[in-house]
């Protein structure tokens, strides 16, 4: 069968889609009658799945409006009976009907539309056949388009997953947290429909939609924290403004106020971000347990972070943890709101800043663009700020401030910088510095890392994007999470037991935290050191002092307290307690009594049932209101910005809940709004009648009222000085109103949308005035009435007419006393006020920060704090590192005096190439050299050689002369350097790695000088781990997998005889050759290294060259005379060894042969470095 359609020109429909020539017919429907519609639609379900097509119901006619009609013109016909509810129906193809045209303006340009003019439909109604039926009457079943399996699945209607048992998986899998993508893998697998993401993204959302109980945010929180109240000891409270939006939500349950009546010595502070859709920040308070974790002790979710918020949620956590006073610490970042919070609330405590947030915020004020400071400065002063945090001691301190001066080099920018330190750290530093906070119970708390993770954990379940009531409801249950891990880890039954510990550290293992004994151990293994000495003089509390350094500490014998940092901070014995207590030949060095409470397992195991929390509040649950300060200052720029922004934020989800026509007259009325704002006046609006009801009042209303209440508010203003009576009578059309109007004035079309969205506002916000001006002026108030009535029955144009001053002052009087006089009656009749109803406030939604990623950034970041404290080190012993001292280095031969100042100097880091151009001297003189303290790298010099010898030879071609190095400077990052200074860098890299290796070896020599004696002579070994090394099963495997006749394997040993003397093994596994040597060569000793090697060695060695029997061989040179040089004779042994050579030539020269090889090795150890 064929026709043909209209034609549709492609393009004038805006989707380019042209029907077939040729129609495409399917199986028309066989059932002819249905008892009801619902018998029809099922039928047509099965139909249209079963034929590939999409029906959708085209018109219907209502059986009730039918049967009236049938009535009106007196027919004789029989009225259909009411339970069919509709006489007609006509289905139609899903692209039925003429392309719509496009209205586009250019906003959106590219429009799809499903319409191309098929004429498929299906007609039924309701007859009379032996009992009343929906009968089929007429049907068209040819398609202007393609009909079948693969277009079907196109659909939106074929993606729809329709079975009961997959919609609740998915949302189990939702629930659990699945991937959108996970769930559409497993509609894919379980079910015949294709959705696309988007479709799994609205199915997700619906389903969410459905199981809600209640329809509204505030609702859900309000059930949630209800039944969280019900807990015994569990608090929470809402707090809302006088607009009824909420401001803060405390959560605190009974184990929160234990856990702090418990451990309140230390309390972190933060708030963070993004954890849902509002923009509520969770700001958290949490302590420092006994077992060194963090616990929660209040979650409150903050609207802003305002003074007045903070401080609500502050006082809310002393309502609920009365025992606030014994908080020593306050840890937190340095937000002046905050600390100005906190030192009212908590005015016992000591607020300490986060190290972090000091090593961030320094840095970033030197990259500041008015210290003009270059990049090496930059680098150098943000090492410096590192350096200065972790100060160890008041002398480091100052030496790192003196090299901040030496590095800001000019004394303008000195000035400068030290203005903004002194003024805002250095009057604080007691806050941030290490060594000026270490007389206080801060617990090691140097940043709040445990709060830190907690988020990290909670925002697994959380994201910008969660609805309020899912986070609390989150919230709530990592909470109950972290109680039962407390009460697991804490009631475990059983003994402690560590084998690395003596008796007395495995019975403290069970009566004090594991926290508390692993930092107590570390002191308790120093004390009980046999080369431990310190000096104490009982002369009150006992002083102590330390035999190596100056340092002196007051002891006191009553409460076992000492004046070290540890003790002090951490409130566990220190080194000096414990040695005091063994001098003076204590059964227990380390009892219990000496133990602060805090840490004892007795004291927390059963908290629930020993802690006492007072529960002195009224309700576990309250909603509570902000009481509005009052004040008289003048609103700043920033504040009238916000409270008008918020309006329109109103104003936006008002009117986008609204249909497309009087969305498009609200916003034609605000359009001329903001043109009267802009012409100088505020324009007004004049309604009448009753109070207009806020959502304080009555609750949000359903979409269906917002233009059928009527109600209506008055209140007052004062216009701007600059606008006159003549402004007032301006109008706007549908907008403006001239106070001379009275209450039978009606409204445009534009006013009653604008009146309407009025309905929808919160009374205190339709006019942004401080309720205290209201107040102090009511003189200036009544100047003016805005009596708004709300009509929407009648529309007519505003009157424009010119009157009178008296006839305009005599209406304004007469709508005063009017207006009055209704609020007097409507408080008059006023019943039992409504208990307020809340709200979530509808904030934009901000963009989140980078995240920082410290850990891709820690190798560069230690090695450059290194070279810092190398710099600080070089000006604290008085030089100043800079090139001048590397040409005075190199002039006068680079002896290690100057070791120093050039170990100081860095090679200059550059992000990008730098530019390299060549001067005559006379042209571009060099830069001071005794500013520079930094090198170029070797490449950069290599490119700089290159461009001075390209220099040279064009000089040459054009001068015929050549010119001389000394004559020429090169330029790059900004400094000239002239050829000398460029071969001291080049000198400076060839000496300064051997600076580091004689560093090196000094180092480990003083190390070794400054180790007792008895325990370089008698060190300890652990016999036990040597059979465990890897090394036995690598040999076995080597053997194994090698010829041995052909390759040599050999495998060495060094013996440490008796504790004083080196010995050595070598065996040649392809010879199955043992080798003993004793640089000595005594008898006695070689036995027992034969012995020993038959009992302890070959039982871990692998078998040889099986061809060859194994035998042990005794090795005899020049012998050692001296007791020092063993070592030395291994090593030449096992050189040897290796060589198969003997040594020759050192008969009567022992010695000067010996420091002939310690030099020698000695030089390879710095050379392999």
């Amino acid at each position: 069968m064929s026709h043909n359609p209209p034609h549709v020109e492609e393009g004038n429909d805006g989707c380019g889609i042209v029907p077939r020539a040729e129609l495409v017919c399917v199986p028309e429907i066989d059932v002819q009658s249905f008892d009801s519609w619902g018998d029809l639609e099922a039928y047509l379900k099965s139909y249209s799945k079963r034929t590939f097509q999409i029906y959708s119901v085209r018109t219907n006619t209502p059986v009730q409006k039918r049967n009236e009609r049938m009535e009106a013109n007196m027919s004789c016909c029989r009225p259909i009976p009411e339970e069919f509810k509709f006489c007609n129906k006509t289905y139609v193809c899903t692209h039925y009907g003429s392309p719509r045209r496009s209205t586009d303006r250019g906003a959106r340009p590219h429009q799809h539309s499903r319409r191309i003019g098929c004429e498929v439909q299906i007609n039924a109604c309701v007859r009379k056949a032996g009992g009343w039926k929906v009968c089929i009457t007429k049907q068209k079943t040819g398609h202007y388009h393609s009909v079948g399996e693969e277009v079907y699945q196109h659909y939106h209607e074929a993606r729809t997953v329709s079975d009961d048992e997959v919609l609740a998986t998915v949302q189990t899998l939702h629930r659990a947290g699945a991937c959108r993508k996970r769930i559409l893998e497993y509609i894919t697998e379980n079910t015949n429909v294709q959705p696309s993401m988007k479709d799994v993204h609205n199915l997700v959302d619906r389903l969410k939609r459905e199981s809600y109980v209640f329809p509204s945010v505030e609702e859900r929180i309000r059930v949630i924290l209800e039944d969280f109240a019900t807990q015994p000891g569990n608090l929470t409270r809402v707090y809302s403004n006088g607009e009824c939006t909420v401001e803060c939500i405390s959560i605190q349950s009974a184990h929160m106020r234990a856990m702090f009546d418990k451990f309140p010595e230390v309390v972190l502070i933060d708030a963070t971000h993004d954890t849902n859709g509002n923009n509520y920040k969770l700001s958290s308070f949490m302590i420092h347990d006994a077992m060194g974790k963090g616990q929660h002790v209040q979650h409150c979710l903050l609207e802003n972070e305002r003074k007045k918020t903070l401080r609500i949620a502050c006082q809310q956590f002393k309502e609920g943890c009365p025992s606030y006073d014994s908080i020593a610490v306050i840890m937190i970042d340095k937000d002046f709101t905050e600390i100005a919070v906190l030192q009212e609330e908590f005015r016992s405590a000591r607020i300490l800043l986060r190290h972090f947030h000091v090593v961030k915020t320094l840095p970033e004020q030197v990259a500041k663009e008015k210290y003009s400071l270059d990049m090496f400065t930059k680098n150098e002063m943000k090492r410096l700020v590192q350096l200065l945090v972790g100060a160890p001691s008041e002398e480091m301190y100052d030496n790192i401030i003196s090299a901040m001066k030496i590095v800001l080099q000019s004394d303008a920018k000195r000035q400068l910088w030290f203005d903004y330190f002194d003024e805002n750290w250095t009057r604080c530093r007691e806050r941030w510095s290490l060594i000026f906070r270490g007389n206080i119970r801060h617990m090691g708390n140097q940043t709040n890392n445990r709060l830190e993770s907690s988020w990290q954990k909670l925002k697994s379940l959380v994201d910008r994007s969660t609805s309020l009531d899912d986070c609390v409801v989150s919230i709530l249950f990592w909470q109950t999470v972290n109680e039962k891990m407390w009460s697991r880890s804490v009631n475990r039954i059983g003994v402690y037991r560590n084998n690395d510990y003596d008796k007395e550290m495995n019975r403290l293992l069970n009566t004090v935290s594991l926290h508390a004994v692993e930092l107590v151990r570390q002191h308790y293994d120093f004390a009980l050191r046999s080369t431990t000495e310190y000096r104490y003089y009982p002369l009150g509390p006992t002083q102590l002092s330390t035999v190596m350094t100056p340092d002196e500490y007051m002891l006191s014998s009553d409460d076992w307290s000492c004046s070290c940092i540890f003790r002090v901070t951490r409130l566990l014995p220190c080194r000096r307690v414990i040695y005091y207590r063994k001098a003076k030949g204590y059964n227990e060095v380390v009892p219990e009594s000496i133990i602060h409470p805090r840490c004892l397992v007795k004291n927390y195991r059963h908290m629930s049932q020993v802690t006492a929390v007072c529960d002195d509040v009224e309700e576990p649950y309250e909603d509570r209101s902000i009481s509005q300060r009052s004040t008289m200052r003048s609103k700043n720029q920033n504040e009238k910005f916000k409270e008008l922004f918020g309006l329109g934020r109103q104003i936006a989800d008002v009117g986008s809940r609204w249909g497309t026509s009087e969305h498009s007259m609200l916003r034609d009325a605000l359009q001329k709004f903001v043109t009267g704002v802009r012409r100088g006046y505020c324009p007004d609006l004049l309604f009448a009648n009753d109070r207009i009801p806020t959502q304080c009042d009555s609750g949000p209303q359903p979409k269906s009222d917002i233009r059928t209440e009527t109600a209506s508010q008055s209140s007052y203003g004062e216009l701007p000085a600059t606008q006159s009576k003549t402004v007032v009578q301006k109008d706007i059309e549908g907008l403006i109103v001239p106070l001379g109007v009275d209450s039978g004035t009606q409204l445009s079309p534009n006013g009653r949308a604008l009146q309407a969205f009025i309905d929808d506002l919160d009374s205190a916000n339709l006019n942004p005035v401080d309720q205290e001006n209201r107040t102090n002026s009511s003189s200036a108030q009544t100047d003016q009435q805005f009596n708004i009535t709300k009509s929407l029955e009648t529309v007519s144009p505003p009157e424009t007419g010119k009157q009178s001053d008296s006839v305009q002052e005599a209406e304004m009087e007469q709508a005063t006393n009017e207006v009055m006089e209704e609020r007097s009656a409507s408080e008059s009749d006023a019943t039992e006020p409504i208990q307020p109803k809340w709200m979530i406030s509808k904030i934009t939604r901000k963009a989140g920060r980078p995240k920082i990623n410290q850990a891709a950034r820690k190798t560069a970041l230690n090695k450059g704090l290194k070279q810092t404290s190398k710099l600080v080190t070089a000006i604290a012993a008085g030089t100043v590192p800079s090139l001048k001292v590397l040409l005075e280095a190199v002039e006068n031969g680079a002896s290690y005096k100057y070791v120093k100042p050039l170990r100081a100097l860095r090679i200059l880091q550059q992000t990008k190439r730098a530019k390299i151009t060549v001067f005559e001297r006379r042209n571009k003189q060099p830069s001071p050299v005794e500013r520079i303290m930094s090198v170029l790298p070797k490449l950069q010099l290599d490119s700089c050689d290159s461009q001075v010898a390209i220099f040279q030879n064009r000089w040459y071609s054009d001068h015929e002369e050549r010119m001389r190095s000394e004559d020429i400077t090169v330029m790059t990052g900004g400094v000239v350097y002239d050829i000398k200074t460029l071969k001291a860098m080049r000198s400076w890299h060839k000496a300064i790695s051997n600076y580091d290796g004689i560093g090196s070896a000094i180092s480990e020599k003083a190390t070794i000088f400054t180790v007792p004696n008895d325990i370089l002579r008698f060190p300890e070994f652990d016999r036990d781990s040597v059979t465990v090394l890897v090394v036995w099963e690598e040999l076995k495997n080597a053997a194994n997998n090698m010829n041995l006749d052909e390759t040599r394997l050999l495998f060495f040993a060094v013996i440490n005889y008796n504790l004083d003397h080196w010995c050595a093994v070598a065996e040649d596994l392809s010879k199955n050759e043992i080798v003993i040597y004793d640089p000595q060569q005594t008898q006695n000793r070689y036995e027992s290294l034969k012995t020993f090697v038959k009992a302890e060695l070959l039982l871990l060695l692998p078998q040889g060259n099986p061809s060859k029997r194994r035998r042990f061989k005794r090795i005899e040179w020049v012998p050692q005379l001296d007791n020092y040089n063993c070592g030395v004779f291994v090593l030449l042994f096992f050189e040897l060894i290796i060589l198969e050579m003997e040594p020759t030539g050192i008969d009567g020269n022992i010695r000067p042969a010996m420091q002939f090889f310690r030099y020698r090795y000695l030089s390879h150890v710095l050379t392999s470095m």
